[in-house]
């Protein structure tokens, strides 16, 4: 029994024991709990104080962060993710419509690993201690408005692998100390001012996949150290000043797939090792000062999708090794002096769709048009010859120009075929024969230029009910009978030169047999009395003509007249009689260095005698008559023509066509309201960046306008848009403006001149894009670049500060537009983008005009569907 006992308090001990280390251990596990919520409570502390500090230097105007406020869960704030232990690891506004600057504080969260503010308005610098914690492996600031440089701490990231800085306003150099970030896999800083060059030490970046450096100002050689980026997949780096060869160690970018250098100053030849970049898809090299030959081991590339060499200095012919590429869609070699055939090759190339060799030296038969993705073929400026191909298996061709050749025979009645055909050019051949009835099936035609050739016959009426025609050329032919009565508001000049043609626009009425022998006798009857009166009126013309003689004597001798055009031909006589001496009463324009006489010919054409004021014009006859003969050469829809010129040392005048509505200055100022419609305005803003792309990408050299404006635009009949005055603002202004693109001067208008002019002697196409740019904002708000707004900011600025906020952009458009922005709205906005784009100061910024007229017709893209067509 007493054992028992014994053995029972045992029990109780060990039980008391065992009770009282559980109860220590809940209690330990409890005060370790408790330590665990009392940290993690200073930590959300700590990142609210930081989140509502950042808050403080935002500019929220649509409340995007209403939920940052005190009394809510950091964690459940708008764009803020936490991780499990309730840290904030990732920080994502983009498109919050947040201005204002970004505060250092966000340096202070230390397990952030993602912090992106893209598409907002934040402006102000970059914070260099946005790195104080190594944490961090993604920033992205793109499509702000932030200044100042690029800081060099941010090499402190040592994990960053996504850098995108892209369209700012960054100034200065790249950081050599970026070339520290070995984990850095993408790194964009495209579209901001960068300078100086390209650090060698991005070579260092061994992770690095993706470069994007294009739209800055970057100079210096491509640094050979790129060729260490065995991982880079995308290299961007167009739109810069850059100069020197093409680095051959490219070739050691074993991954690479696209390669964009073009729009530069690169020299020297193609790197013949680029074939063994096996899996490149684009290659860009477009507008630099490359020669030589195109390599052969181009077509080593099996991968190729886009190959764009154009306007380089190449020469040589096309290697035969391009038709191996069967991924091949985009060929353009345009602006170059390849000489040669097109290889045969082409025309089994099953994916391409775009075939653009014009303004070569190429010669032989027109290939590559079998392809039955082809959308887009240009092959004029050359010197093919032989006759039009068959179109059988080319039936999505939307644009097709073989101007300027020497191609002959009929046009073959498979043209037909191309029924998805919008732009159709022939001009300038040797083509014979009749222009075929089956052109009336390209039910989607837009544009028919056929002139200056030998065709024959007569039109085709059905041609006449293709609804999308809007442009129309068969000029200096042989055609004859009727033109299509739906063609009656259609340009005189479209069919001058075809002297056997009748209808309203050639002002030759159509006869039919019958009515031609009923005229005959009334002719005849007439006759004898026409005769009786034309002895008196003899007399007395006798008199007005001496008389005429006289008062003209003096002027008509020493005159020299030039014609350009054969559908025009005038006299000095005719030009002297039509103005009636360049009297006051003919004058329908006047400025300050030129005077604008309507004249009538007796044929009933109307014609613009336009005289420079002589105080303001270069004297040199060969000078004047040198570039009046390049406007001559000029022959484009949306150029004013020029059918010739007067010479003489004391009177110099151009000959020009006549604009019945005037220039689209009078149209937007000349009274309180405007007739320009939204649609007319984007076809006119699309006319002249059809002119500007002519002489800036289509002459054989480029050619620079130097004063587009408004008033240097003017509008046909049906308010096509006709550029005008190319090289006068040159000839009256001073003479001594070189080959080279520099001038002693400065060129323009006051408030359409680039920035650059005022600070460098240098000219370029870029300055055109400014002018453009600016008149493109005067033709969506009818306000003129000179007019005063408040706070002394310019046209640019004030449509660009209301740009910002799109409520607001209603205030600044034209009230005739207003009325259409609900059905227009986005083609509206994005032609504000456009024409801010086009205005930036940079010029390393502004695009193209080619790249202009490719958004226009985007944009154009985007309206209202079209009937249907059948």
């Amino acid at each position: 029994m007493a054992r028992f006992v014994e053995f029972r308090w045992i029990l109780a001990i060990l039980f008391l024991c065992v009770s009282t280390v559980q109860r220590m251990s809940a209690s330990q596990v409890q005060a370790s709990s408790i330590g665990e919520r009392r940290i993690l409570q200073d930590v959300g502390e700590e990142q609210k104080g930081i989140l509502l500090e950042f808050k403080k230097g935002v500019v929220d105007d649509n409340s995007t962060l209403a939920s940052w406020r005190d009394g809510t869960a950091v964690c459940q704030w708008k764009g803020v993710a936490c991780d499990e232990s309730l840290r904030v690891v990732n920080i994502s506004l983009r498109g919050g419509e947040l201005g204002g600057t970004i505060s250092p504080v966000l340096g202070q969260l230390q397990f952030l690993t993602v912090l992106d503010l893209s598409y907002n308005t934040f402006s102000g610098i970059i914070p260099d201690s946005l790195c104080s914690h190594q944490s961090l492996l993604s920033l992205n600031l793109s499509m702000n408005s932030l200044s100042g440089s690029i800081p060099s701490d941010l090499s402190n990231c040592s994990s960053l692998e996504v850098l995108d800085l892209n369209a700012n306003s960054l100034a200065g150099s790249i950081p050599d100390s970026l070339g520290g970030l070995q984990s850095l896999r993408y790194l964009s800083l495209w579209n901001n001012t960068l300078t100086n060059t390209i650090p060698a030490s991005l070579g260092n970046c061994s992770s690095l996949q993706v470069l994007v450096l294009s739209l800055n100002s970057l100079s210096g050689s491509i640094p050979s150290q790129i060729g260490n980026l065995a991982n880079l997949e995308e290299l961007y780096i167009e739109s810069n000043t850059l100069q020197g060869p093409i680095p051959s160690s490219i070739a050691n970018c074993s991954a690479l797939r696209e390669l964009h250098l073009g729009e530069n100053q690169l020299y020297g030849e193609i790197p013949v090792v680029i074939g063994r970049l096996a899996k490149l898809e684009y290659v860009t090299l477009q507008s630099n000062r490359l020669e030589m030959g195109i390599p052969s081991s181009l077509g080593d590339c099996l991968l190729l999708m886009q190959i764009n060499l154009s306007f380089n200095r190449l020469n040589g012919t096309i290697p035969t090794s391009l038709g191996k590429l069967m991924n091949l869609q985009v060929l353009n070699l345009e602006g170059n002096e390849i000489q040669g055939m097109i290889p045969a090759e082409f025309d089994h190339l099953p994916g391409l769709q775009e075939l653009i060799l014009g303004s070569n030296q190429l010669s032989g038969y027109v290939r590559g048009l079998n392809g039955s993705s082809l959308t887009e073929v240009r092959l004029n400026n050359n010197s093919l010859s032989g006759e039009l191909p068959a179109f059988q298996s080319a039936s999505n061709i939307s644009t097709l120009n073989l101007s300027k050749n020497r191609l002959t025979g009929a046009i073959p009645d498979s043209i037909g075929l191309l029924e998805h055909a919008v732009s159709i050019d022939f001009s300038f051949n040797l083509l014979t024969g009749s222009i075929p009835s089956s052109l009336s099936s390209c039910k989607e035609l837009e544009s028919l230029d056929l002139s200056d050739n030998e065709l024959s016959g007569g039109i085709p009426s059905s041609l006449g009910e293709l609804s999308f025609m809007r442009f129309v050329d068969l000029s200096n032919n042989q055609l004859q009978g009727s033109i299509p009565t739906s063609w009656q508001n259609s340009s005189t000049d479209s069919f001058a030169g075809n002297s056997e043609l009748c209808g309203e626009p050639t002002r030759v009425v159509c006869n039919s047999p019958s009515a031609e022998r009923s005229r005959t006798w009334i002719y005849i009857s007439v006759a004898l009395g026409t005769l009786i009166v034309g002895i008196v009126a003899l007399s007395a013309s006798i008199w007005c003509t001496w008389k005429k003689k006289k008062s003209t004597a003096r002027l008509a001798p020493i005159l020299e007249m030039s014609n350009f055009t054969d559908g025009v031909k005038l006299s000095v006589q005719d030009v002297i009689s039509v103005t009636n001496n360049f009297s006051e009463a003919n004058i329908i324009g006047e400025g300050s260095k030129s005077v604008v006489y309507k004249g009538v010919l007796p044929d009933g054409m109307v014609i613009a005698v336009k005289k420079l004021i002589m105080d303001h014009v270069e004297r040199s006859a060969n000078r004047f008559n040198h570039e009046m003969q390049l406007l001559g050469t000029l022959r484009h829809r949306n150029w004013l023509k020029v059918y010739g010129f007067l010479s003489s040392p004391d009177i110099k005048a151009l000959i020009l066509e006549y604009a019945p509505n005037g220039s689209l200055h009078y149209q937007l100022h000349g009274s309180e309201t405007c007739q320009l419609t939204w649609k007319m305005r984007l076809e006119i803003a699309i006319g002249i960046a059809e002119a500007l792309v002519h002489i800036h990408h289509e002459c054989v050299r480029p050619i620079i306008h130097l004063d587009i404006k408004p008033s240097n635009i003017l509008l046909d009949e049906n308010f096509v848009a006709k550029v005008a005055d190319l090289g006068i603002s040159k000839l009256v202004s001073i003479g001594n403006s070189s080959a080279d693109g520099t001038t002693s001067a400065l060129f323009g208008t006051t408030g359409y001149i680039p920035p650059e002019y005022g600070i460098s002697p240098k000219v370029s196409t870029k300055g055109d894009v400014f002018n453009y740019g600016i008149l493109l904002l005067e033709l969506l708000t009818r306000k003129r670049p000179t007019h005063r707004f408040e706070q002394d900011v310019s046209l640019r600025e004030w449509v660009a500060d209301a740009a910002e906020n799109p409520d607001r952009m209603l205030t600044v458009l034209d009230s005739r537009i207003q009325n259409e922005l609900a059905v227009h709205e986005d083609q509206i906005q994005l032609m504000v983008r456009v024409g801010l784009l086009c205005s930036e100061n940079s010029p390393a910024k502004r695009p193209s005009m080619k790249d202009v007229r490719d958004m226009l017709m985007q944009i154009e893209r985007l309206s209202s569907p079209r009937p249907k067509r059948n």
